[in-house]
């Protein structure tokens, strides 16, 4: 399976909010899922789903990263299982100008993070 990304944007007077889509047979070397919004820009993340594939029959272990540190996890999944993070009362904000990457251990993924640019 190839990576696919997919991502939806929509502009209001102060903020743009977005939804990335990946999905992955290895995320292992680390995939970027929202790009560095430029400089004095930040992204606030309001949510994440992540769901390990079926296929994958050990531990997966999964970490939300900006380009300097460890924002969420490491969370260790089975096949199958799902994570759900609702940040929307008090969203994660990166450093401004870093862009959102996930790393993950070899095996198939599919993660949706949903948020905003301000």
């Amino acid at each position: 399976m190839a990576d696919n990304t997919v991502t939806l944007s929509r502009t209001n007077r102060s903020k743009t909010a977005w939804l990335v889509n990946l999905q992955s047979a290895n995320a292992s070397g680390g995939v970027e899922l929202k790009a560095t919004p430029g400089a004095g820009a930040n992204l606030y993340i309001e949510g994440i789903h992540i769901h390990s594939g079926a296929a994958y029959n050990a531990l997966m272990t999964v970490t939300i990263k900006d380009a300097s540190a460890t924002l969420l996890g490491p969370y260790e999944m089975n096949s199958g299982a799902n994570v759900f993070l609702d940040f929307q009362g008090d969203p994660v904000k990166i450093i401004a100008n870093h862009a959102l990457n996930l790393v993950s251990d070899s095996g198939e993924i599919c993660v949706t993070v949903w948020g905003f640019t301000i």
